[in-house]
């Protein structure tokens, strides 16, 4: 899967046994589709894609992608909830459109296995990088599950111990976070990634 694509844009004034996934966590940017002249025969194909998961295993099916933020000379986050329907809200003197989805990732255990998440670099931090050097951090991550039921507890950017409920041993978890925006933010496409460890036992 391609990486999402996290676009900023300015008004015109003024991370037993350890697996690894890799997101990416981008903005995203929009097509425009011109219209075909009439009579005209066009041809357009799509990527057929499958993924068989063995027992203890991990894989990304989903991006994380932010969407379009406007700024406006004003600090402030957007709030992007863990879920398939996830949620992008922006502080006062942001504006967000488009896209906003959800990191999302598929365990394949077995019933009653527990497993262990965790961002592998341990600051619970993201840093996306942009034109000229110019970066955002993404940090209080937050996680939601289907499938898994929590076993013990898990803080900051640890995202705790869980226990997999369905019989097929397949479970999965979306995460989300707060993405931090500069008054001065560069217009432009901003890119990071972020490694979840994954420790079945």
């Amino acid at each position: 899967m391609g990486p999402g694509i996290i676009r900023l844009l300015r008004p015109t004034m003024g991370v037993a046994r350890l697996l690894r996934a890799v997101m990416l966590a981008v903005l995203a940017a929009a097509a425009a589709l011109a219209q075909p002249a009439a009579a005209q025969s066009k041809v357009a194909s799509a990527n057929t894609t499958a993924i068989v998961l063995t027992p203890g295993s991990i894989v990304k099916t989903a991006d994380m992608k932010f969407g379009n933020i406007t700024v406006a000379g004003t600090t402030g986050t957007v709030i992007m909830t863990p879920s398939a329907t996830a949620n992008c809200q922006p502080s006062a003197g942001l504006v967000h459109t488009g896209d906003c989805q959800s990191a999302r990732f598929v365990v394949r255990g077995k019933k009653a296995e527990h497993v262990r998440i965790e961002d592998l670099g341990g600051t619970g931090i993201v840093t996306l990088t942009g034109p000229n050097g110019a970066t955002m951090t993404l940090d209080t991550m937050t996680i939601g599950v289907s499938g898994m039921t929590r076993n013990g507890q898990g803080a900051g950017f640890r995202f705790g111990n869980w226990r997999i409920d369905d019989a097929s041993g397949i479970a999965n978890f979306w995460i989300g976070g707060t993405l931090h925006v500069a008054g001065n933010q560069a217009p432009g496409v901003y890119n990071g990634t972020l490694t979840i460890d994954i420790q079945f036992n």
